[in-house]
């Protein structure tokens, strides 16, 4: 499907005043750029980045942000049931779970069949579950374990994929959602084709949760 699936709030400036570009951040030898705010709808704020390598290679990073009308607990349990990912993420036609050690560690498998000209990709991830102490907030990290399982013929497994939910209480009934996410499997189409098909889809993702949430 895509080649990221994706927080920082962005800066607001006066339109009379100088825009001040951040240097980029480096952390293990990968330069992050800044954040650019995509689009802000129902309720839904997006952003892209690039990611730099050593090697010469890039790749585009996408992040999410809302605020959901439900409990901690409610929007921590959506989001890592898999009998709940069909009804908000679009294309997702399996997604399971393949081993799982407790509460806070599981793989997971997914197969995304998204209509053509996109082909079939799936993805293989390790999951862990991560809870502050004084119960603030919420991680969940996935990381692509690629090898885990054999791959399937004529289907494209992403590669080097990871992606991080926060989601932070507010108030009772009221929390902080952030995704951010990227893969560096290349891109079938060039950007100028592919990058508004994938925002309108990360995008219409983020809201279906957020209706979800809501009720």
């Amino acid at each position: 499907m895509m080649k990221q699936l994706m927080l920082c709030l962005g800066v607001l400036i006066h339109p009379t005043a100088a825009k001040r570009e951040l240097p980029p951040v480096m952390e293990d030898n990968i330069i992050y750029g800044q954040w650019e705010e995509v689009e802000h709808i129902g309720g839904i704020k997006t952003y892209v980045r690039w990611i730099y390598y050593t090697d010469g290679t890039k790749t585009r990073e996408r992040k999410g942000e809302m605020v959901a009308g439900c409990s901690q607990g409610k929007a921590v349990g959506t989001i890592t049931s898999t009998s709940v990912t069909k009804k908000w993420m679009t294309g997702v036609s399996e997604n399971y779970v393949l081993a799982q050690s407790d509460n806070n560690e599981w793989y997971t498998y997914t197969l995304y069949s998204i209509p053509w000209p996109f082909q079939k990709r799936d993805l293989v991830s390790f999951n862990e579950k991560k809870a502050d102490p004084k119960g603030r907030y919420t991680t969940i990290t996935i990381t692509g374990r690629a090898g885990y399982i054999p791959q399937k013929p004529g289907i494209e497994r992403l590669s080097n994929y990871r992606a991080v939910w926060t989601i932070t209480e507010l108030k009772p009934q009221q929390v902080h959602i952030v995704f951010c996410a990227h893969s560096d499997t290349p891109p079938l189409f060039p950007r100028y084709i592919q990058d508004p098909v994938i925002e309108k889809m990360f995008r219409n993702n983020l809201m279906r949760l957020k209706n979800l949430l809501d009720e």
